[in-house]
């Protein structure tokens, strides 16, 4: 078995002595939580941390180098992962995983990623010629008051944004052939 792991992004701080350290952002985060705990329950051969490089002038580390090391300090062990950081998208993602799938010798993949993405990266695996059994990561938002419900707001507008890349990527990807 192995876990695959999307990635969403991560955070870089630099130092004045242009020292790094990454964190996934917090999609990603919940995301790697989710895998280890999957990790931990059903002890996989293999977690596959994907998620390809930031945009060219960013000092971000590539999602999947941050997400390997949150791993690591969740205590998946080294020796189980695999990075895969060069994709840019969910397509280049499942292309990659497919390829390196024979090489892994697993018979079932479990596919983390925000439950919001699920329908998107499930049928773009699949199109890959990837069975996957979703295992969506976990997203606490709590129970929104009144205002939170009836009146703009930042984690509207941000919620919404998400729903809307999904819609968007969804259609995209039908007409592409990804799905």
């Amino acid at each position: 078995m192995a876990i695959v792991v999307l990635g969403s992004g991560s955070y870089t701080a630099v130092d004045w002595s242009k020292n790094r350290i990454a964190v996934p952002d917090p999609i990603g985060l919940g995301r790697t939580l989710e895998a280890a705990r999957i990790y931990s329950l059903v002890g996989a051969e293999w977690v596959v941390s994907s998620g390809g490089p930031p945009e060219a002038e960013s000092s971000d580390y590539p999602a999947a180098e941050a997400m390997r090391d949150t791993l690591l300090r969740l205590g998946v062990p080294e020796a189980r992962l695999v990075m895969k950081g060069e994709s840019h998208d969910t397509h280049e993602e499942a292309l990659t995983v497919a390829h390196i799938l024979p090489t892994l010798r697993v018979d079932r993949v479990v596919l983390v990623t925000s439950p919001v993405h699920m329908r998107r990266a499930v049928a773009t695996f699949r199109a890959a010629g990837v069975q996957v059994i979703p295992a969506p990561a976990r997203e606490d938002t709590g129970q929104p008051g009144w205002r939170m419900k009836f009146l703009p707001s930042e984690r509207g507008l941000y919620e919404s944004s998400l729903v809307a890349h999904e819609m968007l990527g969804y259609v995209y990807y039908s007409f592409r052939g990804w799905r």
